[in-house]
């Protein structure tokens, strides 16, 4: 408690008895708040914020002398005035006619309602500063008192200009705040260093600034009365944990002719202006023993944790104060309750140790893995909160974390997707730039300026809807408009001009313009890709239908162009302000639903503008300064949205620190990120001289966790990153936990016994899914999820004994599946498994999308070899090999200069080889021949195509896999058993291992018939068929006749090795076969012998 003498607060000395004089002032009875100023500052506190509160509430429930003068409200957050609207709405019914104010905004507007001249914004503010600086450094550069800067400055570009002239500012700002009588002395002419050499050529504009605007009026309202009508007739200051000296001084001066009152949030009941932490003591003793010092440290907690509530306490201390004392005993034999009595009495626990109940989850301790895990855990943990207290609702969590922007990706993934009960819930104070995609798409439109125009990052363009709606481009059109940029070559750069300005060989190919081109010329001449017109291969895929879509990423992509040709260069601001607002109708339709977010970007834009008249820069200023001024300004305009909205509220720290709920939550306690580090810049002179009250960030995190304990009514929960995901190390928690956790050890007890800190602390598994949830041993770990338990069954099984995908056989399918394509029957045997689960049950495993690039190929990956050998044998067998140079670099397939001309000579070579082969066979039938077999049960039909008199003929330029001889085996199969006239029954196989023929077989329909036999069976159970592993088993078969041999050289094809994947990672493989060895099971071998050794044994290799 405070002490209070007939409205003066006074503090006691140090050797006076704190018992006695709070029992002296808790005598006193607060005198009645005069109807106007009084010269005090009115101090209201409490332990309970809701009680403070309800004393506003009470104070505005006393009308002004005049009824449409609003009231004004001082608080530090947005999440402060939402919270203390709704209590005041409760209290009085409605809450209407009080603004709320951050202390520095109405600072500016009482000194603006004194001077009228003053504008919107100030000539020192540092939005404005920075760009005065900006424009004053290059003069300084040469002066020797600015060596410092000038070092820092040479060689630099326009960016690192601007931002130190950022830091100058900011610093400069925290001067005029914190350090008000260094910038008037320096103002004065004391002083030499460069800061205040810079800082009087600021001030030779002659325009006031807020240390000299403050002292003028704080002057003004201590000397003489001002107009009623300039001030309100009460300021309330609800909330703070802290304030700067002048703007106490402001109140105090404010006191003399209008009621001031301050609502404080005090932890303590009793004196604790003077007490230290333990490392302060010691450290303030050095040699001295610390008795003589008389500095106590009062409740080890409160000592550790309230430096910055007490210096703020001490502050107003120093002004005449009235107190009104509204403490109150807390409530409750919880854990958490005890923590806060011990803190509210000045009192720590040193005796015999309390006992804590075993069902005491008032203060919980969580360590996970990850981010995801911790939000995954605090899922359940409120969800049981729920279930063992149905009045808590979820309006009564708040769950805060130093980082929102990491964590809100990992909340929507979980709290909106839940299975089974699901919690309600807001993130509020995220960036713009996460929670607005028209923002972010803004930021990465003006990254286009400087940049190679990269086909992924112009492609990412068109992933807000916003922008998309603009050019008519539909979600669903996406991925054919990725494949076309990626097939057509597009990799960076508009064209061979735009890559030559950037310092770059001036080459066409894979860029924006050859693939346009190639887009535009194939709707205009479809159905000609091998041949070229004026250089350019036309791409067939945008032809009849697709024009449409190919016009819209036409306008799109020149509208891309245009902006990039504007943003080169520097401008000045204005202009700047002019283009911008340009590009925003360029690319963004004003439909209601991103209006909000247009409209942010054009206030931040018309802020930039303003700033520079104010700073009277005439400069031209390049992009990127421009950019990232823009995007600190939009990062800055933080909203009010999802602040207590009606469910969970998840938010930063700062906005919702002291306000009362049942369940506070915090995330990311982490050692290193909690206490947020914050290392001052080298030329910051506060750093190297602080004074009491300095914003320092380490201590404003630790009274905000007190804050937070005392603020919590029912639980206090504490989660952090305190096991390793590679390797389940166990990492350090921020100190605070370990500071909590060390107090309860020393005032509490298990009741089983062992460490108190292992009955708070839970360590949870690394997978939601683990056993250990759902076992029943450990009442601390356990899940909602049902779904999840499910999995945790099959994981605890999984072990022991895999489970199959189909555990009995699919029904018999409908009878129109025994009339089979031969297509439909090749597919079939090129992997079973993947033809049952595609065709009868319906699952389509979805192949990952197109991937743009931005990035031409330097050299040919395999793949990209092989599609140049293609493309290089269609034009010579067509006899186009003279162009294929020409050819080649118009598709995009060669990289440039001379590696491509070695890749084109290489493929040639082979091409050539391969081609003078298949020219040396008689020509094929242009017509395939139709058939029709009756195959027992079976109606097998098709066409037979490359027919010539030698037998069928097939090729593949590239090495001769499974799934070429299964395929060309099945064919020949019909071939023998249809028999067409003038066709020998053989079947011609070419690829780079050679020739191979397979003869004519008597028993071909047969072989057939066993292999429909099988495909009707494939339609109702997964059959062990890998093409791979099978003809590894057949091959070991025939060459050494030991099944073991055979057994183990398929187990490798199945399981694959370092240098090679295995079938198991082919996806329809890895579902149909998941944790078991097909390779094993006794039908594998028995496919394997009726397949692959019948076409073994056909198979001749040919000269």
């Amino acid at each position: 408690m405070l002490f209070r003498y007939h409205g003066t607060a006074q503090r006691p000395n140090a050797n006076n008895n704190r018992e006695s004089a709070h029992h002296a002032a808790a005598t006193l009875v607060p005198p009645p708040v005069a109807a106007r100023g009084g010269g005090v500052i009115h101090l209201h506190y409490s332990n309970r914020m809701e009680r403070l509160a309800e004393a506003l509430a009470q104070l505005l429930a006393a009308p002004p002398a005049d009824p449409l003068a609003p009231e004004v409200v001082l608080v530090q957050s947005q999440g402060m005035a939402r919270w203390l609207a709704l209590q005041l709405a409760q209290h009085h019914r409605i809450c209407a006619n009080v603004q709320f104010h951050f202390p520095a905004t109405y600072a500016w507007q009482l000194l603006r309602a004194f001077k009228p001249e003053l504008g919107r914004v100030s000539d020192f503010e540092p939005e404005v500063l920075s760009w005065r600086i900006y424009g004053l450094l290059p003069e300084l550069l040469d002066d020797p008192r600015y060596a410092e800067l000038a070092s820092y400055l040479r060689g630099g570009s326009p960016a690192d200009r601007f931002e130190l002239a950022r830091r100058i500012a900011d610093v400069y700002d925290q001067y005029l705040v914190y350090r008000p009588d260094w910038i008037l002395a320096w103002q004065a002419g004391e002083a030499e260093h460069w800061q205040a050499t810079l800082w009087r050529r600021l001030c030779q504009n002659g325009a006031p600034h807020r240390a000299q605007l403050l002292q003028e009026l704080i002057s003004q309202l201590r000397e003489q009365a001002p107009p009623a009508r300039l001030l309100p007739e009460r300021v309330a200051v609800f909330g703070l944990a802290s304030l700067p000296e002048p703007y106490v001084a402001l109140l105090d001066a404010l006191g003399r002719h209008c009621q001031v009152h301050v609502f404080l949030l005090n932890p303590s009941a009793e004196y604790w202006g003077e007490i230290r932490s333990e490392r302060e003591i010691r450290r303030r003793a050095g040699n001295v023993d610390p008795e003589l010092l008389h500095l106590e440290t009062g409740n080890r907690l409160l000592a550790s944790w309230g430096r910055q509530g007490r210096d703020f306490l001490e502050l107003l201390l120093d002004y005449p104060t009235q107190e009104h004392d509204y403490m109150e005993p807390v409530p409750g034999e919880r854990l958490l309750h005890a923590l806060q009595r011990d803190i509210l009495h000045l009192q720590n626990r040193d005796g015999e140790p309390a006992v804590l109940a075993p069902d005491d989850i008032s203060v919980q301790v969580h360590s996970c893995h990850s981010r995801l895990r911790e939000v995954e855990v605090l899922h359940d943990q409120l969800l049981r909160l729920f279930a063992e207290d149905p009045s808590l609702s979820p309006d009564d969590v708040v769950v805060m974390t130093p980082d929102i922007d990491a964590y809100a990706p990992y909340i929507d993934a979980v709290f909106a997707t839940a299975e089974g009960p699901r919690i309600p819930f807001a993130i509020a104070d995220r960036s713009p730039r996460r929670e607005r995609p028209v923002i972010d798409c803004f930021l990465k439109l003006l990254e286009l300026g400087e940049g190679r125009l990269q086909a992924d990052q112009v492609g990412a363009l068109l992933e807000t809807a916003a922008l998309r709606e603009r050019f008519g481009i539909a979600e669903s059109e996406l991925p054919t408009l990725y494949d076309w940029i990626h097939r057509t070559g597009i990799r960076w750069g508009r064209d061979a001009e735009h890559r030559q300005r950037l310092g770059l060989p001036a080459v066409a190919e894979h860029s924006w313009q050859a693939g346009l081109d190639r887009i535009l010329l194939g709707y205009a001449m479809p159905g000609r890709e091998l041949q070229l017109f004026q250089g350019i291969l036309p791409f067939d895929a945008a032809e009849g239908g697709r024009a449409e879509l190919a016009g819209k990423l036409l306008a799109f992509v020149e509208a891309v162009f245009l902006s990039a040709e504007e943003l080169a260069g520097s401008r000045t601001l204005s202009e700047w302000h002019v283009l911008l607002n340009g590009l925003l109708e360029r690319f963004f339709r004003p439909e209601p639903e991103v209006e909000e977010a247009l409209q942010a970007v054009r206030e931040a834009l018309e802020e930039l503008r303003e700033a520079g008249e104010l700073a009277q820069l005439a400069e031209p200023v390049p992009l990127d300064v421009i950019a990232g001024e823009l995007q600190r300004r939009l990062e800055a305009q933080r909203g009010v949205s999802g602040f207590l909205g009606g469910g969970v509220t998840f938010c930063a720290m700062v906005p919702m620190r002291s306000i009362p709920f049942r369940v506070v939550c915090l995330l990311g306690l982490n050692d290193g990120e909690f206490p947020r580090q914050q290392r001052p810049l080298g030329f910051d002179l506060m750093a190297s001289q602080p004074r009491r009250g300095d914003r320092v960030r380490r201590f404003e995190d630790r009274y905000l966790f007190l804050e937070a304990l005392l603020s919590a009514r029912d639980c206090l929960y504490l989660s952090y990153v305190g096991q390793d995901l590679r390797d389940n190390s166990v990492l350090p928690p921020s100190p605070i936990i370990d500071e909590l956790l060390d107090y309860i050890e020393r005032g509490w007890r298990s009741a089983g016994g062992g460490p108190v800190r292992e009955q708070l602390l839970t360590r949870h598994r690394l997978q939601a899914f683990s056993p250990a949830y759902f076992d029943g041993r450990s009442p601390r770990l356990f899940s909602f999820a049902a779904h999840l338990c499910t999995a945790g069954e099959l994981a605890g099984r999984g072990r022991q004994r895999p489970q199959p995908l189909l555990r009995q056989p699919l029904p018999e399918p409908e009878q129109d599946w025994r009339c089979v394509e031969l297509a439909q029957l090749i597919e079939f045997w090129l992997c079973p498994a993947e033809f049952l689960l595609k065709h009868r049950l319906g699952l389509r495993l979805e192949e990952r999308g197109v991937l743009l690039s931005g990035r031409e190929p330097f050299v040919l990956d395999g793949l990209e070899r092989w599609q140049l050998r293609q493309d290089l044998l269609q034009l010579q067998l067509r006899g186009k090999q003279e162009g294929a140079a020409e050819y080649a670099r118009a598709a995009g397939r060669l990289p440039h200069g001379a590696v491509g001309m070695l890749e084109l000579a290489e493929s040639s070579g082979q091409v050539g080889a391969f081609v003078a082969q298949l020219q040396a066979l008689p020509a094929v039938e242009p017509e395939p021949r139709p058939f029709v077999l009756e195959l027992g049960d079976f109606r097998l039909s098709g066409q037979l195509d490359k027919l010539s008199a030698i037998g069928r003929i097939e090729y593949r330029l590239g090495r001769s896999r499974s799934q070429d001889l299964l395929r060309v085996w099945i064919a020949h199969l019909a071939l023998n058993v249809v028999a067409p006239a003038g066709v020998m029954p053989a079947s011609h196989w070419l690829s780079e291992a050679g020739w191979q023929r397979f003869k004519p077989l008597e028993e071909a329909r047969e072989l057939l018939e066993r292999l429909l036999h099988w495909y009707g069976e494939g339609q109702r159970r997964l059959l062990p068929f890998l093409p791979k592993a099978s003809q590894a088993w057949a091959e070991q078969m025939r060459r050494s006749g030991d099944r073991q041999v055979a057994q183990a050289a398929a187990a490798r094809c199945w399981r694959g090795n370092d240098h090679q994947a295995g079938e198991q990672e082919q996806p329809y493989l890895a579902l149909g076969f998941a944790g078991v060895d097909p390779t094993a099971d006794p039908l594998f071998k028995e496919l394997a012998e009726a397949v692959w050794l019948p076409l073994l044994s056909a198979l001749e290799e040919q000269s």
